[in-house]
């Protein structure tokens, strides 16, 4: 019985070897080859990588001292070397300021980085550019409120400011 066995493996490795060698003479003759282009078409941009927050203000009407902002940051991502400009929008009531705002009658100014102007001669470079949002307001304001207790501009037509990049 083992010498069956043994003889069927050997013609199975016989088959397997035959059977490989034929298939494996079947290779191509040769090859071609082609080159081509890959023509690429990229329009510059850029865009907000990090949401807004808010710049948050506490103040007490008749303040002696200037108060200033919560501040917020906003992330801007541009093309490599593209070169853009970021400034806040400039309608009556919007942009630096002074802006009084209009539920709450304090006046107050925002800047960009330190600055209440535009961010001009910027250039992308592909990777999260921070912006940074702060504000600050006078003293000695006296403000509006309707009633006795704290007051908020959550109606206020002029709280929402917008801030453009332009490239």
């Amino acid at each position: 019985m083992k010498r069956f066995q043994m003889k069927k493996l050997a013609v199975s490795t016989i088959v397997a070897a035959t059977m490989f060698a034929a298939t494996s003479g079947a290779q191509a003759a040769g090859s071609a080859t082609a080159n081509f282009n890959v023509n690429i078409n990229l329009t510059p941009a850029c865009g907000i990588s990090t949401a807004a927050g808010s710049v948050d203000f506490v103040y007490s009407g008749m303040q002696t001292s200037a108060a200033t902002a919560t501040g917020t940051t906003i992330g801007i991502k541009c093309t490599t070397n593209l070169p853009y400009s970021v400034s806040l929008a400039t309608a009556p009531g919007y942009g630096y300021g002074p802006i009084t705002d209009q539920a709450t009658g304090l006046d107050y100014t925002l800047t960009l980085n330190g600055t209440g102007a535009d961010l001009t001669g910027q250039t992308g470079n592909g990777a999260e550019q921070v912006v940074n949002i702060d504000g600050s307001m006078a003293a000695d304001q006296a403000g509006t409120c309707p009633t006795a207790a704290a007051c908020d501009n959550l109606t206020s037509t002029n709280r929402q400011q917008t801030l453009t990049i332009a490239y």
